[in-house]
């Protein structure tokens, strides 16, 4: 980088192309490469997918996945809390609670429309873990019913506006 004292500094009009999909990334072709180019820093070795990734490491302090659900590559920016909820939904709950998941699991396959009784039952379930537990709880059943193999954006759907649930 600059700082390292290393490389040639230039402009965009010496040695950085504009990528072809007209994105606005700028890519270097020199080697070393200290330089920026107007519209954004160029990136030494890089094509745009290697820019996008770098600038994403600098951004979240890496490009590897922090825990939970997600594959190589991605940011999870979900809260420590979180991302431990998801790692224990394999685990069953709490009597009630997990009685709760289940239940909506079979609602979710029954439902045929947003709309319908077994919708409307399933946002009453929500209402009710509300009521007894919050947000969390209504996390933790929603993490649940995503293991047990239900339709967790369904009932993502069915719970928004109840709490400070928002699909």
């Amino acid at each position: 980088g600059l700082e390292d004292g290393g490389g040639v500094e230039h402009t965009a009009d010496e040695g950085h192309e504009q990528s072809a999909s007209g994105s606005g990334v700028v890519v270097c072709r020199r080697r070393p490469c200290r330089g920026f180019g107007r519209r954004a820093p160029c990136v030494e070795n890089s094509g745009e997918g290697e820019y996008l990734m770098s600038w994403l490491k600098k951004l979240f302090g890496g490009g590897t996945a922090s825990g939970g659900d997600c594959g190589p590559g991605v940011v999870d920016l979900r809260s420590g809390g979180e991302r431990q909820m998801a790692r224990d939904a394999g685990k069953a709950l709490s009597g009630s609670d997990e009685s709760a998941a289940r239940s909506l699991c079979r609602l979710a396959g029954k439902s045929q429309k947003m709309g319908d009784a077994k919708f409307n039952e399933m946002t009453r379930v929500g209402e009710q873990l509300f009521a007894r537990g919050g947000h969390a709880l209504m996390q933790r059943v929603c993490y649940r019913v995503k293991a047990l193999g239900g339709s967790y954006t369904y009932v993502s759907t069915a719970w928004n506006g109840v709490g400070e649930w928002m699909d």
